[in-house]
């Protein structure tokens, strides 16, 4: 079947912004077309938070400077998602890059995701996993203030996909995993469904993960435009909030 123009051309919309801007790496610079493309993709949509244009979040927006420097590993489809929570968060995370992981023309670009003298960390409820604690850092025992340069992975796309990717890749495999508390893990994104009670959109762990290595403002700061993005895009759909 033949993918029609203009889902090709809306796919890689934000994606040449974002490369432009420098917030984008090499890797992601080739993606494939989706047969389904855009969901939406004939509403005209802010060029930056790609929310229909009434509805754009842009003024919202937070900068937010950390530490911690965060990788978004985004399965390439998602890249073609109104919906995708990852490139918001790219976009509130100042410390940040999208990389694009299943491109059938693109080899996932690994480079500096393991460096010498810094800590490589992967966000993956995996079992062997250490749980994340706002205490005391649980790989190194060190108090907060003290922890050396950190990098966060976190895989950003379907959970099937996320888990072959966790289980697939070397260099995840080679990262010291680590997950949420799942105690206080209840997610208000309801724009899809979670296979499981405790799961939460790649925004809504990011959020976490960073306030439990930094503080909790971080969470604090994020969450407003993640709630506004929620309640407008549900409302455009017609769907009442949960």
């Amino acid at each position: 079947m033949m993918i029609p123009i203009w889902d090709r051309f809306y796919g890689l919309h934000w994606l040449f912004a974002r490369q432009k801007a420098g917030q984008v790496t090499e890797s992601a610079q080739i993606i494939s077309s989706s047969p389904r493309g855009i969901r939406g993709f004939r509403v005209k949509r802010c060029d930056h938070c790609w929310m229909e244009k009434s509805l754009c979040v842009c003024s919202e927006l937070p900068r937010i400077k950390t530490k911690t420097r965060v990788v978004i590993a985004m399965e390439y489809k998602e890249s073609l998602r109104a919906s995708n929570t990852g490139r918001l968060a790219q976009l509130v995370l100042e410390n940040s890059e999208v990389r694009l992981r299943g491109s059938p023309w693109h080899v996932f670009n690994e480079e500096g995701l393991i460096e010498k003298g810094m800590r490589s960390l992967v966000l993956f409820p995996h079992e062997s996993a250490k749980v994340l604690t706002a205490e005391h850092d649980p790989l190194t025992g060190a108090d907060k203030g003290k922890q050396q340069a950190t990098t966060l992975v976190v895989l950003d796309g379907t959970w099937r996909w996320a888990r072959r990717a966790f289980l697939h890749v070397d260099v995840f495999r080679s990262m010291e995993t680590v997950k949420l508390p799942e105690s206080d893990l209840v997610s208000s994104y309801n724009l899809r469904s979670a296979s499981k009670k405790h799961h939460l959109c790649t925004y809504e762990s990011l959020a976490k993960a960073l306030s439990l290595l930094e503080g909790p403002q971080i969470e604090k700061t994020m969450m407003p435009v993640f709630h506004a993005m929620v309640k407008r895009t549900m409302k455009f759909r017609g769907l009442s909030e949960k």
